[in-house]
């Protein structure tokens, strides 16, 4: 029976470490990344979140563009815009396991944060 128990431990362990949530946490990532088609990598094994704030001083939009893992071809991911200046917008985007990622903005808009949770 010690055996079979080590088997399903094991197994919940494999199944833990894959799935998104446990264990992950809110990492505040402002001050590393840029919003120049800079490509950013999840190296987790596991789905992480992006999360944007930014404010609009006119017409504006933030842009999270994907790449599939050993993919050459971008995607969009998300979009967030707005016709008119407005304040505390927030946009989010998952990203798979090994997929990359990267971000632009429009000259209206100020980043006020970025967070991954991963």
């Amino acid at each position: 029976q010690n055996a079979r128990l080590q088997v399903l431990d094991d197994q919940l362990q494999a199944l833990r470490d894959q799935t998104f949530g446990m264990g992950q946490t809110f990492q505040n990532v402002t001050a590393s990344r840029v919003f120049d088609l800079t490509a950013y990598t999840n190296t987790t094994s596991r789905a992480i979140v992006i999360y944007i704030g930014y404010n609009l001083a006119g017409s504006g939009l933030v842009e999270v563009q994907l790449r599939a893992p050993g993919g050459s071809v971008w995607m969009p991911g998300v979009v967030g815009c707005w016709a008119t200046s407005i304040s505390g917008m927030t946009t989010s985007c998952v990203i798979p396991p090994g997929a990359s990622y990267r971000m632009q903005k429009g000259s209206a808009c100020t980043i006020t944060h970025v967070y991954e949770y991963r």
